[in-house]
């Protein structure tokens, strides 16, 4: 799929609760009181703007919290300020006292104005290619971690605004004095309740000394800030807490852990869990900014309480059909393609796999039996094993699951397990789905596999997935087979439970190129294609054995279509291999190749036949590997 460095449409809350607006979870009151919480995205393109400076700009970044890429999935169109930013280069200023200057300073109505009309991007990251015009929606808006070094005392009196020397300056940064700016603030935003306001609170710093104070003024703004205010249009991510656990390291998060500090949606409810960790920074980078690990978990458990936030504040019920299928566009701008299985089974494994960078990954299980199957889903990343949902599936029927429900990664492959035969497959859609594969999943790893397509010159990209589900190490080893012969590829270390990612094009630059996978323990391994700059892509899964003898049903060389056939060789022995191809208007002789051992060849079908119809047979006097890709529209 794409380099080592997060589509969030999630599961339908189905449990009645009742969650004050910025309480998580925990004790304490609201004068609005909510039914059932709806996690799913807006139903409709929602325009969102993000004030921030540097740790904003990581967590956006697609290689690094990926919180842009995400937010693109779930149908926001997202626009940013940064240093230097508006009138009076306004967008300096994101100190906690320097809130007050944008919403209720004398200037505030020309800063406001200017970010409630802003669509344009400020820093990297994925976000989706149409606006939909008018006004940003939501405002979320952060200060830097040194806002976390507040002096005072957590029960030091909150000074009236007017005598507030916060007001407008980044100091002196007290506890107090910080409770006063947050409390003036919604002064406005109750004048403004047709927009969304999302503070996001400061990030940890790692100096323990104001640590406690901290602590306590994230937890006033999340339990006590909102305490009386008649409105559902403020809520409090408290990116602080998210960021004060990790999972070992600042370079592993703790995503989809029972354990730890979280903000997140978790068992049907928002969750804000503080007894987990500590005060101080989990995910430190050399200074106090957050790793890409700590980013992604924030991306995690914020887009899901985003999306709780925005239908409370539009009224939108949870709904209870599941997500809808990936739409069909009628220009054929994007598809997929995967074989058919002969019959179900009861572990299934799926290698590729990826839900950061504008990346969805979603698992279909198909239950064609008559008893419900109870199906365990576990994730394997880079990181290691992440466990998944478990699903009831009613017997004849089918569930989808969401990749990026639980983990957002470039290299996440599935295991299924289920205690009755099912069937999975893995759909990925990519760039606002104008780019899309797909493959059934294989039963069991193996210690070989043959991969017969690829591609890495003329704007394709080739990648292969190689998931290790046992326990222990497996050293891998990857060959090419070129039109020019065998090309030694990397050796790799992937620990058991977890999945790597290989760029062909990092040994070779060719039109063609085959790949075997040799392991020294059972693996799985698929291989995914992207061309045009990701606007097309194809994927397949890989074969454990060569044969004599292959069958290809699709095939279209007409109406814009192409369709190649691409035959590896992994043996010694030149392999002479004839072609026949089978249309609506019967069989047509195809061209007969002499193919050198460890090397691969190309077949353009229409060099033979131009028609709407057309499947392939192969037959080889040596053992071959076969695969049939197909593009439209180039």
């Amino acid at each position: 799929m794409s380099r080592k460095l997060l589509s969030v449409i999630l599961c339908v809350a189905l449990v009645a609760i009742v969650i004050p607006l910025a309480n998580a979870g925990t004790s304490g009151a609201s004068s609005l009181v909510y039914g059932a919480d709806n996690p799913n995205p807006p139903s409709n393109t929602t325009k969102l703007v993000f004030i921030h400076h540097s740790v904003g700009e990581n967590w956006l970044n697609d290689y690094s919290g990926g919180l842009g890429g995400i937010l693109q999935m779930a149908n926001y169109f997202v626009s940013d300020t940064n240093y230097g930013w508006g009138p009076d280069s306004i967008g300096d200023n994101t100190d906690i006292g320097q809130w007050w200057s944008w919403f209720r300073g004398p200037n505030s109505a020309t800063y406001t104005a200017a970010l409630y009309n802003e669509s344009g991007q400020n820093c990297d990251y994925s976000r989706l290619a149409s606006d939909p015009g008018g006004e940003n929606k939501v405002i979320m808006f952060k200060s830097c971690y040194p806002n976390s070094n507040l002096e005072g005392n957590p029960n030091d009196p909150v000074p009236s605004i007017a005598s507030n020397p916060l007001k407008g300056n980044s100091g002196p940064l007290t506890v107090a004095n910080a409770k006063g700016i947050y409390i003036d603030l919604l002064e406005y935003f109750k004048t403004r309740t047709d927009k969304l306001f999302i503070a996001v609170t400061a990030p940890p710093v790692q100096d323990p000394t104001y640590a406690s104070n901290a602590r306590a003024f994230n937890n006033w703004l999340v339990n006590d800030w909102l305490d009386g205010y008649g409105h559902n249009n403020v809520f409090v991510f408290d990116f602080y807490n998210v960021l004060t656990s990790n999972g070992g390291s600042p370079y592993i998060n703790d995503i989809g852990e029972e354990t730890g500090n979280h903000h997140r949606w978790w068992n049907d409810a928002v969750q804000h869990k503080t007894d987990g960790g500590g005060n101080t920074a989990a995910y430190p980078d050399g200074d106090d900014h957050p790793t890409a690990e700590g980013g992604q978990k924030g991306t995690a458990e914020f887009v899901p309480l985003l999306n709780v936030a925005f239908n409370r504040f539009t009224g939108v019920d949870p709904d209870p059909t599941p997500p809808p299928p990936p739409p069909t566009p009628s220009t054929r701008q994007c598809a997929h393609d995967s074989i058919g299985v002969t019959e179900p089974d009861y572990t299934w494994y799926l290698a590729e796999g990826a839900t950061l960078g504008g990346f969805e990954t979603w698992v279909l299980v198909q239950n064609p039996g008559t008893e419900t199957a109870y199906v365990d889903l576990t994730f394997m990343t880079d990181a290691g094993e992440v466990a998944g949902p478990t699903l009831e599936i009613d017997g004849g029927s089918r569930e989808t699951v969401n990749v990026a429900s639980t983990v957002q990664t470039y290299n996440v492959s599935t295991k299924v397990d289920s205690t009755e035969p099912v069937v999975a497959e893995r759909a990925m859609y990519y760039n606002n789905r104008t780019c899309a594969h797909d493959s059934v999943g294989v039963t069991a790893p193996d210690y070989t596999w043959y991969l017969a397509e690829g591609c890495t010159d003329g704007g394709f990209e080739t990648w292969v997935l190689v998931q290790n589900p046992g326990t222990e190490t497996a050293t891998v080893t990857l060959t090419f087979m070129t039109d020019e012969g065998l090309v030694a590829g990397p050796t790799l270390e992937i620990e058991g439970g977890s999945r790597e990612t290989i760029n062909v094009a990092n040994t070779v630059q060719t039109f063609n190129v085959s790949t075997k996978v040799d392991s020294t323990e059972p693996v799985v391994a698929e291989r995914a294609m992207y061309y045009n700059n990701r606007t097309c892509a194809h994927d397949s899964v890989g074969v454990t054995a060569p044969d004599y003898t292959w069958y290809l049903a699709e095939g279209c060389t007409d109406g814009g279509f192409e369709t190649w056939v691409l035959v590896q060789n992994p043996g010694t022995e030149t392999a002479t291999v004839t072609l026949t191809f089978m249309t609506d208007e019967g069989l047509v002789a195809g061209p007969t190749l002499e193919i050198e051992g460890g090397s691969r060849e190309t077949i353009n079908v229409a060099s033979t036949v131009q028609t709407y119809d057309v499947s392939t047979r192969v037959v080889s006097t040596e053992p071959v590997v076969v695969e049939r890709s197909m593009y439209y529209g180039l």
